[in-house]
């Protein structure tokens, strides 16, 4: 798992992270998958993650009032 977490880091340090509109907070989830993937695939990969639009997230909890 520290492998995978390593290549997840070094993929956003070279670049990924270019595609994340700021003021965001991301969490990678370190599977074994991303151990196998070529490293360019990787970074592409993150990145279109990075950049797809943010879906507004609607609150359950809170009833809408008038």
């Amino acid at each position: 798992r520290n492998r995978i977490r390593r290549r997840l880091r070094e993929a956003l340090r070279q670049g990924a992270a270019l595609s994340a509109p700021p003021g965001c907070d991301y969490v990678f989830v370190a599977r074994e998958k991303a151990l196998d993937l070529p490293f360019a695939r990787l970074m592409s990969e993150m990145s279109a993650a990075l950049a797809a639009p943010q879906r507004e997230r609607r609150s359950k909890a809170r009833p809408a009032t008038s």
